[in-house]
C-alpha cells in the first residue's frame, strides 16, 4: 500500500531536489538605437524561481544565424570584444556588452537561455543610424541673375541619403547632389545645390529641402522663400538701356551669319559659403552655339608653376582629391539655337586650399579655339569672394 509521507517531509524533499518555476527570459520591448563608435548594452534576462548553477547554464547570442557570443561553462566570443558578465549571469543577467558599434553590428539579435530541460530565446533589434541636420543657404537672390541655393545635409549616419527640392511642393529638376563623404567623427554629410534664374513673382512662391534618411521617422523638409533682391531705379534705368542697345544689336546680328566658333566664355566667379566659410564654390560659363561634346574642365596648378598655354596646365582634379572637390556642370538653352553650359566647383574643408586654378573651354570637335581662365586663392580665410554665397553670386 502507498506510504503517507507528511506535509513537512514532502516540502524537504521537493527542496532537495531543486524543485524549479518556468524559465523566463525578457529583453527590451522596443528597438536598441546608437551612433557608431559607441559601446551598447543589449539587455537579456532570465528567471526560473531559484538560483540557477552556472555548471546547468548555457547562454547564447546571435546575429542573424551567426554566432557572437556563448557561455557554456566558459565563454567564448566570434566578435572581438564582446563581453558577458559572469557575475551577472549568476543573478540572470545575460546582458551582451558591445564596444565601439559600427554598421556591421546592426540587425536583429537573438539571446538564448539554456537550462536543461527548458530553452527560452527572445529578440532585440541594434540599429546603428544618426539622423541628419538639415539647413539652407544663399535664399537671398537677384531677379534675372543666375543664384545658386546650397542645401548642407549634415552628421548623419548611415551615408546613403536622398536629396531633393521641392517649389510649391513639385520636385524642381536640375539640382546636383555632391556624394556623401565620412568625416573624423564617423558621420557623412553632403552638400546640393539648386541653380535658379528667379523673377520678381518667385518672392512669393515657397521652395523646400526634402531630405529622406533611414534614421527618420518621416522626411525633414526644410523649407524656405526666397529673398528676391529688385533693381533699383539707376539699375533700371541702365537696363532701359541696355535694352535699347541689345535691340539695336541683334538688328546688325541678324544681317550676320552665326559661325559656331564665336563662342564667349566668362570669368571665374567665386564664393563661399557654410560655417565661417568653411566651403568655396568657384563656377564659370561660356554660352554660343555648343555641341553635345563641348565641355568645361577644372585643374589646379602644381606649386610654382606658372599658367601656359591653354591645356597646358596640371592634372585635372578629382585625381586623388576627390573627398575635397565635387564638381557639377550643367546645360542651359537660350534664344537662336544657343547655350549657356556652366560649370561649379565645390572646394570642401577650405581652410587648406591655396594656390592657382583654371577653368578650360575644351571644344569637342576640332577647329574651334580652346579657352582658359584661371583665378588664384591665397587661403579661404584670405578668399574675397565675389560675393558671399548667401545669395550666391
Amino acid at each position: 500500500m502507498p506510504l503517507a509521507l507528511a506535509p513537512g517531509l514532502l516540502l524537504l524533499l521537493l527542496l532537495a531536489s531543486g524543485a524549479r518555476g518556468a524559465l523566463v527570459v525578457s529583453v527590451p520591448s522596443s528597438r536598441v538605437q546608437t551612433q557608431p563608435g559607441s559601446d551598447v548594452l543589449l539587455g537579456c534576462h532570465f528567471s526560473l524561481g531559484v538560483p540557477v548553477e552556472l555548471m546547468e547554464l548555457v547562454v547564447q547570442w546571435k546575429l542573424g544565424n551567426s554566432l557572437v557570443a556563448e557561455f557554456d561553462n566558459v565563454a567564448s566570443y566570434r566578435r572581438p570584444g564582446a563581453s558577458l558578465s559572469q557575475e551577472g549571469l549568476q543573478v540572470g543577467n545575460a546582458s551582451l556588452l558591445l564596444p565601439r558599434v559600427g554598421g556591421t553590428d546592426a540587425g536583429l539579435y537573438t539571446c538564448v537561455v539554456i537550462v536543461p530541460p527548458s530553452r527560452e530565446s527572445r529578440q532585440v533589434e541594434l540599429r546603428v543610424e544618426v539622423p541628419p541636420h538639415v539647413s539652407v543657404w544663399g535664399t537671398e537672390v537677384r531677379a534675372g541673375e543666375q543664384n545658386l541655393v546650397t542645401c548642407n545635409v549634415s552628421n548623419f549616419y548611415p551615408g546613403s541619403v536622398s536629396v531633393t527640392w521641392l517649389r510649391d511642393g513639385l520636385v524642381v529638376g536640375g539640382s546636383k547632389t555632391a556624394p556623401s563623404q565620412l568625416g573624423p567623427t564617423g558621420l557623412y554629410s553632403t552638400t546640393s545645390i539648386l541653380p535658379l534664374v528667379p523673377s520678381i513673382p518667385e518672392a512669393s512662391v515657397s521652395y523646400a529641402c526634402h531630405v529622406q534618411h533611414v534614421a527618420l521617422g518621416a522626411p525633414i523638409q526644410e523649407a524656405f522663400r526666397l529673398s528676391v533682391l529688385f533693381p533699383t531705379s539707376s539699375e533700371l534705368l541702365a537696363w532701359v538701356l541696355l535694352g535699347i542697345s541689345l535691340g539695336l544689336l541683334l538688328l546688325l546680328l541678324a544681317r550676320v551669319v552665326y559661325r559656331g566658333c564665336n563662342i564667349s566664355m566668362s570669368k571665374i566667379h567665386r564664393g563661399q559659403c557654410g560655417p565661417e566659410g568653411s566651403i568655396i564654390v568657384l563656377w564659370c560659363e561660356v554660352e554660343g552655339r555648343l555641341r553635345a561634346t563641348d565641355q568645361l574642365a577644372w585643374a589646379r596648378l602644381r606649386p610654382g608653376k606658372e599658367p601656359g598655354r591653354p591645356g597646358e596646365l596640371s592634372e585635372p582634379l578629382l585625381k586623388g582629391e576627390s573627398e575635397q572637390y565635387q564638381i557639377s556642370t550643367w546645360r542651359c538653352p537660350l534664344r537662336l539655337g544657343r547655350e549657356r553650359l556652366m560649370s561649379c566647383l565645390i572646394i570642401c574643408s577650405a581652410g587648406s586650399v591655396h594656390g592657382p586654378f583654371s577653368c578650360t573651354f575644351q571644344p569637342g570637335t576640332a577647329g574651334r579655339r580652346v579657352q582658359e581662365r584661371h583665378i588664384t586663392l591665397s587661403s579661404a580665410q584670405g578668399v574675397t569672394p565675389d560675393t558671399d554665397l548667401s545669395s550666391c553670386l
